[in-house]
C-alpha cells in the first residue's frame, strides 16, 4: 500500500484549499480541501497532453485519432 501524499505546506502551516502541483505526478494539478488530496485532479494548462496512465489520455488519443480517420474518407469522399 503506498503512504499518503503529502499536504501543501506554507510558510505559516498547511494551505488553504485550492489547486496544487500533484505531489506525485508532474503536470498535473490536484484539489487540496484544506484536510486532504481529492481524487480530482486536472491537467496543467500550456501541457501537451495527459500521461499514459491518467483516463483522459485514452480520451485524447482516440479523439484525435476518430478526428484524422474522419477528414481523410471526407477527403476522399469530395476528391471523387
Amino acid at each position: 500500500m503506498s503512504e499518503p501524499l503529502a499536504p501543501p505546506l506554507t510558510d505559516d502551516g498547511l494551505a488553504e484549499e485550492g489547486w496544487y502541483p500533484d505531489p506525485e505526478t508532474p503536470g498535473i494539478l490536484r484539489w487540496w480541501d484544506g484536510g486532504s488530496w481529492s481524487e480530482t485532479d486536472s491537467k496543467v494548462d500550456g501541457d501537451d497532453g495527459y500521461p499514459a496512465w491518467h483516463p483522459e489520455f485514452h480520451r485524447q488519443f482516440i479523439r484525435s485519432a476518430l478526428e484524422t480517420v474522419f477528414v481523410k474518407v471526407a477527403a476522399r469522399t469530395w476528391w471523387r
